[in-house]
């Protein structure tokens, strides 16, 4: 099942979040098996935001221990607030 991920990241700052948005970070995810072809980040009040859409909660549990962990600092990854929600649909245009 589809899934919409929002990943709270308290204390994240605009250069923590600089990798995420390059051209190099944003052609690996869209070529991860289980991307659902949804991302947008952002400054949100006292940290970061990003939103995702995946095929399934293990797709993107897959992603965060093989891209996401391995490329953050621990104390990044151990204030992490990840909501999923099940979709029932998925359209983007």
């Amino acid at each position: 099942m589809a899934i919409l991920m929002q990943a709270r990241v308290p204390g994240m700052t605009d250069g923590l979040a600089a990798g995420i948005g390059t051209a190099e970070f944003l052609q690996r995810i869209r070529a991860y098996p289980g991307y659902g072809g949804f991302f947008s980040q952002g400054p949100v009040e006292g940290g970061w935001q990003v939103t995702e859409v995946w095929e399934s909660v293990e797709a993107h549990e897959r992603w965060v221990e093989e891209v996401i962990t391995p490329s953050m600092p621990a104390e990044v990854m151990s204030n992490l607030e990840i909501t999923i929600t099940a979709l029932t649909q998925v359209e983007i245009s």
